[in-house]
């Protein structure tokens, strides 16, 4: 697909094939695809199984109050700091921009477990709760440093998002 897309404008495509990659050249643009040799880890490894806390979150609301709070922050820090509190029913999001630029936004959830701080990238959290379908988004934690797991609510979500958080 990629190929197709690059070289949908050019008329003459040399396409030439070797013993573990392919190049393909036209007048202004050379690719070049590699072979790698070897077992790719089973991706269901890394998603967790087990887990501490658990919230349902309006998706909706969630992404909203993620995107708000990204005008807050200078370019060089997505940093932004999540309290998840089952506890009381709220999920609260802070960040600190540059020239005391600051942001807070409070979300009521629905959860179980025990109340957890993290610290995560504002960016790749809005980034992969994009994709998921339906109002409700389930999220699930084990600790500040452990990964963090979003899908849409019930159990056959066909998308699971994993995401770490920032090492302080």
């Amino acid at each position: 697909q990629e190929v197709a897309r690059l070289f949908s404008q050019s008329a003459d495509v040399k396409v030439t094939p070797h013993d573990n990659y392919v190049s393909f050249e036209s007048s202004h643009i050379e690719v070049t695809s590699r072979l790698v040799d070897g077992t790719y880890p089973k991706y269901e490894d890394i998603i967790p199984t087990t887990h501490t806390t658990e919230m349902r979150i309006d998706r909706a609301e969630f992404s909203r109050a993620l995107k708000t709070l990204s005008v807050f922050l200078p370019r060089d820090s997505r940093r932004v700091s999540l309290s998840i509190k089952p506890s009381q029913g709220e999920f609260v999001a802070r960040v600190s921009g540059g020239d005391g630029a600051e942001g807070e936004v409070r979300c009521d959830i629905e959860g179980s477990g025990d109340d957890i701080d993290m610290l995560m990238n504002i960016q790749y959290l809005i980034d992969g709760i994009a994709h998921i379908a339906g109002d409700i988004c389930e999220g699930y934690f084990s600790g500040s440093h452990a990964p963090a797991v979003f899908k849409q609510q019930g159990k056959d979500a066909g998308y699971v998002y994993v995401v770490m958080p920032i090492q302080a």
